[in-house]
């Protein structure tokens, strides 16, 4: 049996997740994440261990010390996935355990329960550090985890990077970055059960960086941003055993025209791999001193291209407004197609309520970014559009998806589910939702008349000194559809 098409285009991220744009009130349904129910607070518990742990409620740090506090930083190690008391009982005392290991575990689990009471009084303690058969579970969401949205966002990051949107790379790995108040587990360093994960981290972090480094180049190929150069110089001399490092900082030095610099700087890395790890350069550092050898433009980078977008959807009148939240919502989508998976949302409105200016300015708005977009209406068949440009962001527009034959309903679907892993938005404009199968199952925006700021603003691009309470009064015949206000408003006289 087919997955529903909402299962297969909602995005699984948590509504406390910081890379996820909000949407717009009732009129768009389903939302890109998951509401909170009406009068329902956020989770209020937080999770920190990149830097000092520390676990609090609403911004009030849960106080414990000793053997509870280490408690903490285990369960804290692996949060929602139970921690057995042997296990906890090796890593406190290592060989050396006392007779009454187990009771002293279980008054302290008891002394840390304490502690989360008094910061908040209202929870059950016993549903955040919760007993199980062999052990026990810190009981926080994923969301809530600073590690845990540490490595979202720089998946985001990676993905959005790979298929050339360095900007939304940028933003994903600044938030990414963010989130560390120095070294994961620094009140633990020295001891064994967090090495490991911390080490991981750290790795992780040094990652992001690098990512990091690649978009701002992205961004700014073939030059290089003024404060760049030193503080990937700085990197590599404290970080000298990351490859990566080094092969960017070559590309810099080429791209600023500093060859020998460049061809130095592998030396450089060559002798100081030998003398601390005994190792020689890897293949793909010794692909950037080919790529310098060579001259290879390459290194130069690829500036953002800003794609055309089709005829049908270049204009620019009458100019789209009154529909920032839904503006927002469908570029969130595009996001959310570039960070995670593929999305598709349906745009459903009347005639006249600008449903197909809607799509438009979408469709401007995402070519600007480097976007690959096609766009066709259903009733003169899909033959073109349903495919993907490779390693690129893809947008495709469907129009009039109402007046598609059932058989292009039925390609459209079975477009959208073979795709559901690869950077496509897929928005679909019609007016009847109930003649597009089960497409209508798809979250939607579901297009309203304006309000008197929309009316006012539209007639403003006609009679730029005329009043908001002035433009309504003169548009009420209108109904507030944009079509007939645009109408209505270039008539005059003003």
């Amino acid at each position: 049996m087919h997955d529903t098409l909402s299962d297969v285009v909602t995005d699984d991220a948590p509504a406390t997740d910081p890379s996820v744009v909000a949407t717009p009130a009732a009129r768009v349904n389903p939302p890109a994440t998951a509401p909170l129910a009406r009068g329902q607070r956020p989770d209020p518990w937080r999770l920190h261990v990149l830097g000092p742990v520390e676990l609090s409620y609403d911004g009030r740090p849960v106080e414990v010390a000793g053997i509870a506090r280490t408690l903490l930083a285990l369960l804290a190690r692996t949060p929602g996935q139970e921690v057995d008391t042997a296990s906890i009982v090796a890593n406190i005392w290592g060989t050396d355990v006392p007779d009454d290991a187990e009771n002293t575990i279980a008054s302290n689990v008891s002394r840390l329960r304490k502690a989360l009471t008094a910061v908040a009084p209202d929870v059950n303690p016993t549903s955040v550090v919760v007993t199980m058969p062999a052990g026990y579970i810190l009981h926080i969401g994923a969301a809530n985890v600073d590690a845990e949205s540490f490595e979202r966002l720089l998946a985001d990051g990676r993905r959005a990077l790979s298929i050339g949107q360095p900007a939304l790379a940028l933003e994903r790995l600044d938030a990414a970055l963010a989130l560390w108040r120095g070294t994961a587990y620094e009140d633990f360093g020295d001891q064994v059960f967090t090495r490991l994960e911390s080490e991981r981290l750290e790795d992780l972090r040094l990652a992001a960086v690098e990512s990091r480094i690649e978009a701002i180049l992205g961004l700014s190929s073939p030059g290089v941003p003024p404060t760049l150069l030193d503080e990937v110089h700085d990197l590599c001399q404290e970080y000298w055993h990351r490859e990566r490092l080094w092969g960017l900082l070559m590309t810099m030095l080429y791209r600023l025209g500093r060859r020998s610099e460049a061809l130095a700087v592998f030396r450089a890395a060559e002798e100081r791999l030998a003398d601390g790890m005994t190792i020689r350069p890897s293949a793909a550092l010794k692909a950037v001193e080919r790529s310098v050898l060579a001259n290879n433009q390459a290194l130069l980078g690829v500036p953002v291209p800003h794609f055309a977008v089709p005829d049908a959807v270049s204009s620019t009148v009458p100019a789209c407004v009154g529909r920032d939240e839904e503006i927002a919502w469908l570029m969130a989508g595009l996001d959310l197609a570039a960070t995670r998976r593929a999305q598709a949302r349906l745009v459903v409105g009347s005639p006249g309520i600008g449903k197909t200016r809607l799509l438009t300015e979408i469709a401007q708005r995402a070519a600007e970014r480097g976007v690959v977009v096609r766009y066709a209406r259903a009733d003169h068949g899909l033959a073109d559009v349903l495919r993907l440009a490779p390693d690129l962001l893809n947008l495709i527009l469907i129009d009039d998806l109402d007046l598609a034959s059932h058989d292009d309903l039925v390609r459209v679907a079975d477009f959208i589910r073979a795709n559901r892993d690869e950077p496509v938005l897929t928005l679909l404009g019609c007016r009847d939702i109930v003649r597009v199968g089960e497409l209508s199952g798809l979250p939607k925006v579901v297009l309203s008349a304006l309000g008197d700021a929309g009316i006012g603003e539209i007639v403003r691009l006609y009679a730029p000194n005329t009043s908001t309470p002035t433009a309504v009064s003169a548009m009420i015949n209108t109904g507030g559809v944009p079509g007939r206000v645009h109408r209505a408003a270039s008539r005059g006289p003003w």
